[in-house]
């Protein structure tokens, strides 16, 4: 309920509240009309019909808004846990992209380099049983043949 309408509901009860003291002094006053009191009790039943379903309606109206905010949190919260779903497995691809960087890196590296590592000594690819290095478009050709053997591609 705004403050305005929750103003306006107070000021009206507190009219009617006044009119109905009105019309018992009036009663007692009267002593042989009633008709006068009747006309006051109908006015007051129908002004606290009209303020109880105007606070009916506003209530209706607030218990709307609060589904609706409750409808958004829940949206907010479900998005919420998308978004980390979403950056968890952002995180895992940059992880094994990162990864297959680094063997591709070491791959590259024995791939190029010379023939005469095992005599100067280093870090060289190699085959057995045939002793021999291997580089180049040499490696290449071993290390997939040895993949389609094993089936790991």
């Amino acid at each position: 309920m705004t403050n305005n309408s929750a103003t306006e509901a107070a000021a009206g009860k507190a009219d009617l509240i006044r009119r109905l003291k009105k019309a018992q002094g009036v009663g007692a006053c009267l002593s042989g009309d009633p008709r006068h009191i009747k006309n006051l009790c109908a006015e007051a039943a129908t002004a606290l019909t009209a303020e109880g379903i105007e606070l009916a309606s506003l209530r209706e109206r607030e218990e709307e808004l609060e589904e609706e905010c409750r409808e958004i949190k829940q949206l907010a919260a479900d998005n919420f846990k998308r978004a980390k779903v979403a950056e968890a497995r952002a995180e895992t691809a940059e992880r094994e992209r990162d990864e297959a960087r680094t063997d591709a890196e070491r791959y590259r590296y024995l791939r190029e380099r010379d023939l005469d590592t095992i005599n100067k000594g280093g870090i060289f690819a190699g085959m057995t049983p045939k002793n021999i290095i291997l580089n180049l478009d040499c490696l290449d050709r071993e290390v997939d043949a040895a993949r389609a053997i094993t089936g790991k591609d």
